[in-house]
């Protein structure tokens, strides 16, 4: 198996940070990867994607920011959220991906597995190839992440633990520049800053009330002057 990295994209999240995705091009003809919608990244000069045999989507809601030939394979967690146009779409063959389903893809069985990261309940899937061992996946960030509540930190934590289950040699991060040659001590790294990461709407809640706080304070303090 032949895997290279041939696209990256750097989005920009508000006014804070910039997130760099990686996709994977396996034998030269399926790429691996995550695109959200906005997405415009740069694809390797020498790489030709309407040579391309299959696309697999490890993200939901996603799109396809690049030229396909017609009758590729796109393999996506969910056909009815694809974000292309109706025209594109019918110039593809698009198959919904589901957990605890094999798919043989150009010779290689593929095996999704839900693993949220955290800022939507079911948007992301990690793909597991049992021969080679390998993983790619969107949700080995190696950065801490806040929670919205208590059930995406449970469900973030989930798909870690299903990912420490699995026997693999290497793990092939879409979020991190480099692949993960110690798969086991990233994934427990994870574990433990998700298990120590607040909930942000907690957090949010009381930034809010101190900020009414403030403006009830300063109305005071103009009413008395």
């Amino acid at each position: 198996m032949n895997i290279r990295s041939v696209y990256s994209d750097v989005i920009e999240e508000g006014l804070f940070q910039f997130v760099k995705y990686n996709a994977y091009l396996i034998d030269g003809d399926v790429l691996m990867g995550e695109w959200s919608p906005g997405s415009i990244g740069d694809m390797d000069e020498d790489f030709d994607t309407e040579s391309l045999d299959a696309v697999i989507l490890l993200y939901d809601p996603g799109t396809i920011p690049f030229s396909l030939k017609s009758g590729t394979r796109v393999y996506t967690p969910s056909s009815s959220d694809l974000g292309i146009s109706e025209g594109y779409r019918s110039r593809l063959e698009i198959i919904d991906l589901r957990e605890g389903e094999t798919y043989s893809i150009n010779g290689y069985r593929m095996q999704p597995i839900r693993t949220p990261l955290g800022q939507k309940y079911g948007g992301y899937i990690s793909m597991y190839l049992p021969d080679e061992k390998v993983v790619f996946t969107p949700i080995l960030t190696g950065i801490e992440h806040m929670f919205r509540n208590q059930r995406e930190k449970d469900d973030y934590l989930e798909g870690l633990r299903k990912l420490s289950e699995l026997d693999m040699g290497k793990i092939y991060p879409t979020t991190q520049p480099h692949p993960v040659e110690d798969p086991y001590s990233e994934i427990q790294e994870a574990i433990e800053r998700a298990e120590d990461a607040e909930i942000e709407g907690f957090h949010a809640h009381r930034y809010i009330e101190s900020i009414g706080r403030k403006i009830r304070e300063l109305l005071l303090f103009w009413r008395s002057s």
